[in-house]
């Protein structure tokens, strides 16, 4: 576990001659496993000190309740009524027996010497801005997860209605060729069939033809255009585009050129041109509204919208959603190996906060490799968990600022280019709120973020 340096402040220990002076004055009370300690909004609350075992401290943020730090021997709680006589801000509950001495506030003045009221004074200080920085992260967090929620539902319903509306096109648009056709009184029985044939021949294979590069395109459209005029359509430059596109050899306009004569194979060409154009720009709008689709799809995963904040999930599936939302960061010189382990159980997590995490995390390794380089994604089971590892071929960590790089508002990226809330936010949900664990390991070309999740958090994270 890389060290916390802002644990010895926000958790600062009181010495043994002082607690020894606290027993004297307050009673000792023993709590047994979830009980109740402390009520978030008591005025006339009494300190505390722990003598044994663990003290969860948690807060109530909209329908969830957070989960703000955790104390040990040696610990308090209770500071900000005896100097401030303020409401308490949080809840205490036990994690396991717990025994703490409890003081009232007028009998722990009397004994406070001026490295006690500093030691609490400067502890109740940083507390105070953890948990207001705390609620300040959760909604902001809240309000991008509504944002986004808000924004697929936007998207999804015009989407799906051009969706709709371009399938009718498409049979309006088949029906109107055909009509057009059988009425064109320039054309023989014969003719008027072959045409059609070949459109559906073309048609038929226009989904699943591969682009051509510029070049050798335009050298076909050259020698198409020329045999177009050989065969006395004025216009051949235009038709030739759109005739090559659609994937046209010139075996077959030679034979359609065989079957019409050149009073009416101008106006064969021109139809099919037409014809084919539409239907290619048909095809395009469809898979335009497919790729909002899939984005909007992508986004109701990751925000996990429409369902319960804490769930049991694959592991997988949240990671291939962020991975998603990061599709236009990916092209071009990133390569992206998954080294799933696909038996892995599923786990009970708050789904979208670990999406936070996997964003974090793959941000900063795209940003590591600055567009050039391999990001890995592996999964494993580990003995009461799973573990899932985010590592980059970038620079690397420079090892003396590794223990620094959970801390909050530190960042190596230049001004303006980052918060440094990134991996402290991803610290507190994988910790605070999964009980698990995140490390890191690093150098040149070799950069690896591991974290580590139970199947199911402890009950007092939940």
């Amino acid at each position: 576990m890389v060290h916390d340096p802002t644990k010895e402040t926000l958790f600062p220990t009181l010495p043994p001659e002082i607690l020894e002076q606290l027993q004297q004055l307050g009673q000792v009370r023993e709590f047994a496993d979830g009980e109740q300690i402390l009520q978030e909004g008591t005025v006339d609350y009494p300190f505390s000190a722990v003598l044994e075992g663990e003290v969860r401290v948690s807060k109530q943020i909209g329908p969830d309740r957070q989960l703000l730090a955790v104390h040990g021997p040696r610990h308090f709680i209770g500071e900000i009524s005896m100097l401030a006589g303020a409401p308490s801000v949080a809840s205490a509950y036990a994690a396991g027996p717990v025994k703490v001495i409890s003081i009232p506030v007028a009998a722990l003045r009397t004994i406070a010497s001026e490295s006690v009221r500093k030691t609490i004074l400067t502890a109740m200080t940083l507390r105070s801005q953890e948990v207001s920085g705390f609620i300040v992260q959760q909604e902001k967090l809240a309000a991008l997860g509504k944002l986004s929620a808000g924004l697929a539902h936007e998207l999804n319903n015009p989407a799906s209605a051009a969706s709709r509306a371009n399938s009718v096109l498409k049979e309006a648009i088949g029906n109107v060729q055909t009509l057009s056709m059988q009425y064109d009184c320039r054309f023989t029985s014969e003719q008027r069939d072959h045409v059609l044939a070949l459109q559906r021949s073309l048609l038929q294979q226009l989904p699943g033809l591969n682009p051509l590069d510029s070049m050798d395109r335009s050298d076909r459209e050259e020698v198409f255009s020329a045999r177009l005029q050989s065969h006395g359509v004025d216009r051949g430059w235009d038709a030739a585009s759109v005739l090559v596109g659609s994937g046209m050899t010139l075996a077959q306009l030679d034979d359609l050129a065989g079957v019409l004569d050149k009073k009416v194979l101008p106006a064969a060409v021109t139809w099919l041109e037409a014809t084919l154009q539409m239907m290619d720009l048909s095809m395009e709008v469809e898979t335009s509204l497919a790729r909002i689709s899939d984005l909007v799809g992508a986004m109701k995963e990751y925000s996990y919208m429409d369902q319960a904040a804490f769930q049991k999930i694959d592991i997988h599936k949240g990671i291939e959603s962020t991975l998603k939302m990061f599709s236009p960061r990916l092209k071009g010189g990133v390569e992206v190996v998954r080294d799933y382990d696909r038996g892995l159980p599923r786990i009970f997590a708050f789904a979208s906060e670990l999406n936070q995490v996997w964003t974090n995390l793959i941000a900063n390794a795209l940003d590591a490799m600055d567009g050039t380089g391999r990001l890995t994604i592996r999964t494993a089971r580990s003995d009461d968990g799973v573990t899932v590892e985010v590592g980059d071929t970038g620079p690397g960590i420079p090892p003396a600022i590794q223990p620094r790089i959970f801390e909050p508002f530190f960042t190596t990226k230049t001004m303006g280019s980052g918060t440094g809330l990134g991996l402290d936010i991803s610290y507190r949900v994988v910790t605070l709120r999964h009980g698990g664990s995140i490390t890191v390991t690093s150098r040149p070309g070799d950069t690896r973020f591991q974290v580590s999740l139970p199947l199911t958090p402890p009950k007092e994270k939940i």
